[in-house]
């Protein structure tokens, strides 16, 4: 039986540890403040918005802001069906439990939206 050396597979470990680090998903402070996730394996910039109807109906976070180019995954994280509606008429997008829509916002502005089945929801996205 090899006698492993403690220094030699410490020093492999800390290699391992911080190569799979490197990888992670990036999370920036500012979208860790909004309640934003990233939402992309390969680190584009993905940040989701989810659909929530557990006591109370919302978009969470119902309010975001992203740099220009930037996806919004909406999420339906609910039980009941909702969209995704734009006030604006940009896009509607019904969707069911665990259902997904993904919109990349290429113009700076402020995009209000709703869910035309609970009026109540509302969010925006601000672009810059």
């Amino acid at each position: 039986m090899e006698r492993v050396d403690p220094k030699r597979h410490l020093a492999r470990t800390l290699v391992v540890t911080i190569a799979a680090l490197s990888l992670a998903i990036p999370v920036t402070v500012e979208a860790a403040r909004r309640g934003a996730e990233p939402d992309d394996r390969r680190g584009s910039n993905v940040v989701k918005v989810k659909m929530k109807d557990d006591g109370r109906l919302r978009f969470k976070p119902a309010s975001i802001t992203v740099d220009r180019g930037t996806k919004v995954k909406f999420v339906n994280a609910g039980n009941l069906t909702h969209t995704t509606t734009s006030d604006d008429d940009l896009w509607d997008e019904r969707l069911a439990p665990g259902d997904k829509f993904t919109r990349r916002f290429r113009q700076v502005g402020t995009f209000e939206f709703h869910c035309t089945i609970h009026r109540a929801m509302t969010g925006t996205i601000t672009v810059t």
